[in-house]
């Protein structure tokens, strides 16, 4: 007897759902060699949910055990997981010269890894901590800054950018 899996792509942290249309509930599925039983069969569609997948490609192998009138039969599905969307917010306060720029990301407070900030063409990195990252920077002339922002991405989360201006204006001068 034929089987056929019906498994749509979906982004990490989704549960996948998978059905697979057979003669008689005696099915289970294997995806990256973990083996996962139906939680229900009904009407010829045996249900399964699978979570924790990781990013990429997947082949699904349905295993129809066979029964008394059926053989056993296997068959094959893909589907893709892809990753998420992320979104990198900047803040930063203008300075005046001699002052110290705290340039703050955030991105997803799940997100992993580290930021990269171009500022003046000098790169700074830093790392995330509950999806929040701080670059500090000195030594800056009077004048207008790009501040340039690229999140790299980690395994649930896709890279993303953003941008954003720094002022350092010059100091008053007061006269005694």
């Amino acid at each position: 007897s034929p089987l056929i899996i019906v498994a749509d792509s979906i982004v990490v942290g989704d549960v996948a759902y998978i059905n697979v249309t057979a003669p008689s509930d005696n099915v289970t599925i294997e995806i990256n060699g973990k083996t996962y039983d139906n939680i229900k069969y009904e009407n010829g569609i045996a249900y399964f949910e699978v979570s924790g997948l990781e990013h990429g490609d997947k082949t699904v192998v349905a295993i129809y055990g066979g029964s008394d009138k059926y053989v056993k039969n296997t068959t094959t599905g893909k589907f893709t997981v892809s990753k998420r969307n992320s979104q990198v917010n900047v803040t930063v306060q203008n300075i005046t010269v001699g002052g110290i720029a705290d340039i703050e990301v955030k991105v997803p407070a799940d997100a992993k890894g580290y930021v990269v900030v171009v500022v003046n063409g000098v790169n700074y990195t830093a790392n995330l901590t509950g999806g929040v990252g701080h670059v500090h920077i000195k030594d800056l002339g009077n004048g207008t800054y790009n501040v340039n922002v690229t999140y790299i991405g980690d395994e649930k989360y896709l890279t993303s950018t953003n941008s954003t201006k720094l002022g350092v204006t010059k100091s008053n001068t007061t006269l005694t």
